[in-house]
């Protein structure tokens, strides 16, 4: 029997399965679906201690399971030479342990970053246009995908994709670890932890990015929009406020016969923040417990910068 393996929504790189035209292998349009359902119980484990948001063990009310139920249709339309048009409505319901999120540093999975909804709810997760142009190089075909028409693209390229997306769909995009539908699970692994990457209380945004494809190199920026408060699906459409901005170098090559890539990625967030020194700094004042609710202000910024291989 066939292994039926899941697919990430919007590849890095899509996959290229002939380094040469292909006449006749050219879709109009496409329907793609995945449907995810993941179960999970945690053992009795010794708690000596546990507060208003600890994680609770059996003997103490923990012992429900969490499970996510998620299904997604990846509907796809060609438009005019180079542009393309993508629609992702999605249904999702699940439930973290103890009906909350709280008691782990890291979600044990990644699902969970849409919520807590039992019963389900409905929504459009990506609705974008794709608008490629060539600039040479010979030609390469596309293989068709969830969000990838199949055709014939030039080998270097600049690629434009605005509308609602999700900000890994582009970036921080590691082989391994990437999609909790398909890979690792826990939300502190699937991307870097630190990356502060825009997102929406589904972990969605809306913005514009550009990719330049050029021999083994590959360039992005974006600017995407970031919640108006955070961890809230109101976000700043107007880009202008509560934004995100980042830019990614990504070279890819071959050692030993294996393929590889060396990526380095720079990131910034202009929103309604806080300062997690700024907390701890107000609650020795007060003598009360650190809380970075207390002390968010517009404007506030965040910077990152790494390197993955």
């Amino acid at each position: 029997m066939p292994t039926v393996l899941a697919e990430s929504p919007v590849s890095d790189s899509p996959k290229v399965d002939s380094s040469v035209s292909v006449e006749g292998e050219t879709e109009q349009w496409s329907i793609h679906g995945q449907s995810t359902y993941i179960v999970q119980q945690k053992n009795n484990f010794k708690s000596p201690y546990y507060g208003q948001n600890s994680l609770l063990n059996k003997s103490e009310g923990g012992g429900g399971k969490s499970y996510t139920l998620s299904a997604t249709a990846f509907l796809g339309a060609r438009l005019w030479e180079g542009a393309e048009v993508y629609w992702n409505p999605e249904m999702f319901e699940g439930t973290p342990f103890n009906g909350q999120l709280v008691g782990l540093g890291g979600f044990q999975n990644g699902e969970l970053q849409k919520g807590s909804y039992a019963p389900p709810i409905y929504y459009t997760a990506r609705a974008f246009i794709r608008q490629t142009f060539g600039l040479g190089g010979g030609k390469e075909h596309i293989e068709g995908g969830p969000n990838q028409l199949a055709g014939n693209l030039d080998k270097n390229r600049i690629v434009v994709s605005y509308g609602k997306f999700a900000t890994l769909d582009f970036f921080d995009q590691n082989s391994y670890s990437h999609d909790p539908r398909t890979q690792f699970q826990n939300f502190a692994l699937f991307s870097m932890g630190a990356y502060g990457y825009a997102a929406d209380s589904k972990g969605y945004t809306y913005g514009v990015v550009a990719e330049w494809y050029q021999d083994d190199w590959i360039l992005k920026a974006a600017r995407l929009a970031m919640p108006t408060i955070p961890n809230t699906a109101q976000l700043d459409y107007s880009m202008s406020q509560d934004y995100g901005n980042q830019i990614e170098l990504t070279h890819e090559h071959e050692l030993w016969g294996k393929p590889g890539a060396v990526r380095a990625l720079y990131y910034q967030q202009h929103a309604y923040m806080g300062n997690y020194q700024n907390a701890i700094n107000q609650a020795q004042q007060t003598g009360g417990t650190p809380d970075v609710t207390g002390v968010r202000r517009g404007g506030a910024e965040l910077m990152g910068l790494w390197l993955q291989y």
